[in-house]
């Protein structure tokens, strides 16, 4: 990473002028987790699902 002057020509000669940091909230922190499990743990129980059902008609 560059920084001092090479950070500021470089952000001169690409046409920034700040540099820009956005983060979540704490807050958010659990939300995104219980959505992340939801989403993934569907998608387990659903692959699982079409897995037993496509084995049990080959048996």
């Amino acid at each position: 990473m560059p920084s001092g002057t090479q950070l500021k020509e470089c952000m001169d000669g690409h046409g920034y002028i700040a540099r820009f940091y956005e983060a979540n909230p704490a807050d958010d922190y659990w939300t995104f987790q219980w959505a992340d499990t939801a989403i993934l743990g569907g998608l387990a129980l659903l692959l699982t699902l079409v897995t037993v059902l496509l084995l049990r008609r080959r048996v």
